[in-house]
């Protein structure tokens, strides 16, 4: 079948007569010419139209940093001639106005007692038509007033934290606190942000089945508008494998009247707690201060809970028994 279509087709080609059948063709011709002649006599009439064009905000005063700027987009307003419209139209909606805040204001905004501007926008048409093209005219500019808003750019000295997720292998603590090289970092950026932090932390990060002491270096935890030096530091985390200390320590009495003596009953209680294996031997009973307190005797009750006044600060799960004891007042 398709073999006979071209064969049929390329019959009447061959038979074809432009001579006898010239009207559709020089109908056709003909509209094409009068297509053409309204696209000229069209597209050569001057046109008004508005285009969003994106905005980029440069040399910004260095002695400040804007905290809610303004549009990133504006409309503008434009006549040309309809070839010169469409042949600028994707440039146009691509290509960003360069706002160069120093030039365009005449370095107005330097000024250190003022953080708050606002500037009415027709007045920047001159510059942006030069940026656009001298064949297209700038008409108008939305929104008709810009509106900028800085904060004083300041540095001060913040103390390094860490946010780490520490998973340690069993009877492995942490043997003393985590320290960072150096310890504090200089933060730069807007007055209003950086008075404001307390500390600077440092990326999340993981550290499964620790078993050993770890020292790397770590970075630090970005934040907009800030800038951190440095912006990586070294964290030692010292880590230790604990074991189990037990001791009997007698019992301290603290307001006790002189004119009395108080007799506790036990005068030992028993302790068990966890300490480093190089910790260890450190450690005796009167690294304990466990006792009961006078004033804490209540009328009909026979009985003084036990307190904890002092411990060694390396040592992990205190644990004590009985957790109270009877107790005899006689007196001197």
């Amino acid at each position: 079948m398709i073999k006979q279509y071209f064969n049929n087709t390329k019959s009447y080609l061959h038979n074809f007569n432009l001579r006898k059948n010239n009207r559709p063709f020089i109908f056709s011709v003909c509209f094409l010419i009068a297509s053409g002649l309204w696209l000229v006599n069209a597209f050569g009439k001057r046109y008004e139209t508005t285009v969003s064009m994106p905005v980029q905000y440069t040399n910004l005063p260095k002695n400040k940093v804007l905290v809610q700027a303004p549009p990133s987009t504006i409309e503008i307003k434009m006549e040309a001639n309809g070839f010169t419209l469409l042949r600028h139209k994707i440039k146009l909606t691509i290509n960003p106005l360069n706002f160069n805040i120093k030039a365009f204001t005449n370095n107005l905004m330097s000024n250190d007692n003022i953080n708050n501007y606002k500037v009415a926008s027709d007045q920047f048409i001159p510059q942006f038509s030069r940026q656009v093209s001298s064949e297209i005219k700038l008409i108008d500019i939305t929104p008709d007033t810009l509106y900028f808003q800085f904060d004083q750019v300041i540095s001060e000295k913040k103390a390094i934290a860490y946010n780490f997720e520490l998973n340690f292998e069993n009877q492995f603590f942490l043997l003393d606190s985590v320290r960072f090289t150096p310890d504090s970092v200089m933060v730069r950026g807007p007055k209003s942000i950086v008075q404001k932090m307390d500390k600077v932390y440092t990326k999340k990060q993981k550290f499964k089945n620790l078993n050993t002491s770890v020292k790397r270096n770590v970075l630090l935890e970005e934040q907009d508008q800030l800038q951190f030096e440095p912006r990586r530091v070294v964290v030692n985390i010292p880590v230790s494998q604990y074991t189990e200390y037990n001791e009997k320590i007698p019992i301290t009495e603290f307001n006790v009247p002189d004119s009395i003596k108080l007799v506790t009953l036990p005068g030992k209680i028993d302790i068990s707690c966890l300490v480093a294996l190089t910790e260890y031997k450190s450690l005796s009973p009167s690294s304990f201060i466990i006792g009961v307190d006078y004033n804490d005797i209540v009328e009909n009750l026979n009985a003084l809970p036990i307190k904890v006044y002092g411990n060694p600060g390396h040592v992990k799960m205190l644990k004590y028994s009985p957790a109270s004891v009877k107790f005899i007042i006689e007196t001197k």
